[in-house]
């Protein structure tokens, strides 16, 4: 098979990206936004609506992070129910966060309506595969807690689910129908090109070395210029580097892969997800299913190996894909694309907001519930630099704390990973 480990796959159906170039001198702006992934670009969008001058820089190209690696499920959930919500935010923030979750792939696709974005958009719901009778219960206790909220969702038993998986390996599936399923890279390079003809000006390779306060403003130097900006949407997420002193110290980074197929004909595609909605099991390190536009069957889950990577996630997709679905015991099946990327995790699995400082915002911890949730933010940040009263944000901002021994990340989420899968043979 062909190894890709930094292209994704989106890049084979996804249009043109809009022509972009780096910053070549000093300029001066009302907002800067640093990094061109789904919050950065919707926090563009949304400011360009109130009439403020925006910047925006990447450091590589536009979607190049998390963005445009990941699986491309909308999904409107995250990895905490309502009542842990509740519990950890209060009634009052809580149930706004809630409400904005439960909202949020309606978000996404009312963008995409919008503007005309080509991202083989596809909303047919989203499965939860239960893989055990302890999952079947907190399922049915996760349906029941998000139906207030407005959730559209089914609990579907083994028959029903299997029906539109094509395998008969789950005791049951959480049926999310608001959710559904993009072309991430296609989605980001949409949102640039809509940007870009309202006129905002996107530099790409153009990192961000540093930032200091100068008066009232901030002054972010990079590799071919200085911009002057009054105030600051940091969103670089799980590539955070040194620009904010701590910020990179603030979450675990998880290490992601992504497996493809060659497209599958007809008839096994009829047999493999014959529903075409992406699936997401309840392992807590999970396996991932879904379909590109060309019907390449896509896996993806969790890899913690510094070195030998590729050969160890082909064994591992190709076992996986052929127990759960065993009708790809067949010749035409043939693993042909991988890609691998970072998602932001943080300690208490919530998303996290910050003013790091007067007039810089940011926010991280999409915790593997990026798009839908990444694409929402972006206007909470909006939110933030309008100047709209705080205690109307869904998700309130907090101090940025690190992340205790933080430095040792890569043992930490390997073992945080064996606690996974050792989890998931009890449950």
């Amino acid at each position: 098979m062909s190894t890709h480990p930094h292209r994704p796959i989106w890049e084979l159906s996804a249009p043109v990206a809009p022509e972009t170039a780096a910053l070549g001198s000093d300029l001066e702006t009302d907002v800067l936004i640093v990094g061109a992934g789904f919050s950065g670009l919707s926090s563009a969008l949304h400011l360009q609506d109130s009439g403020r001058n925006v910047v925006l820089i990447e450091s590589h190209s536009i979607g190049w992070g998390a963005s445009g690696r990941n699986g491309g499920h909308v999904l409107p959930l995250i990895r905490k129910d309502p009542k842990a919500i509740v519990e950890h935010c209060g009634a009052g923030q809580g149930d706004g966060l809630i409400q904005m979750i439960a909202e949020s792939a309606d978000y996404v696709f009312s963008l995409i309506e919008r503007y005309g974005i080509d991202c083989d958009a596809e909303r047919n719901g989203w499965l939860q595969a239960i893989h055990s009778d302890a999952q079947m219960k907190v399922c049915r206790d996760r349906y029941q807690q998000w139906l207030p909220y407005g959730a559209d969702m089914e609990l579907l038993n083994a028959q029903q689910s299997a029906e539109l998986m094509g395998s008969f390996s789950y005791k049951g599936a959480l049926f999310v129908k608001s959710a559904g399923h993009i072309n991430p890279l296609a989605f980001c390079r949409g949102m640039a090109k809509e940007l870009i003809a309202q006129g905002v000006r996107i530099f790409t390779d153009t990192p961000a070395l540093s930032m200091h306060g100068s008066g009232k403003r901030w002054e972010v130097k990079t590799p071919s210029g200085t911009i002057i900006a009054d105030k600051v949407v940091l969103v670089t997420a799980a590539y955070s580097d040194d620009l904010w002193p701590g910020l990179k110290k603030s979450f675990l980074p998880f290490y992601l892969y992504n497996i493809a197929t060659k497209p599958l004909d007809a008839e096994l595609q009829a047999s493999v997800l014959p529903g075409r909605q992406p699936v997401t099991d309840t392992r807590s390190d999970s396996h991932v299913f879904h379909y590109d536009a060309a019907g390449r069957l896509i896996s993806g889950g969790t890899f913690i190996f510094p070195t030998g990577w590729e050969e160890r996630i082909v064994r591992h997709a190709e076992s996986v894909l052929k127990e759960i679905f065993p009708q790809l015991q067949n010749p035409q099946f043939e693993l042909d694309y991988l890609w691998r990327g970072k998602i932001s995790m943080t300690a208490d699995i919530l998303p996290h907001c910050h003013i790091l400082a007067p007039n810089v915002y940011t926010w991280l911890g999409c915790n593997a519930r990026g798009i839908a949730l990444a694409t929402r933010m972006g206007a909470v940040l909006a939110d933030a630099v309008n100047e709209v009263d705080v205690e109307s944000w869904p998700l309130r901002p907090t101090a940025m704390k690190p992340i205790p021994a933080q430095e040792f990340s890569r043992l930490m989420t390997s073992v945080m990973l064996a606690c996974y899968r050792l989890r998931d043979k009890v449950m």
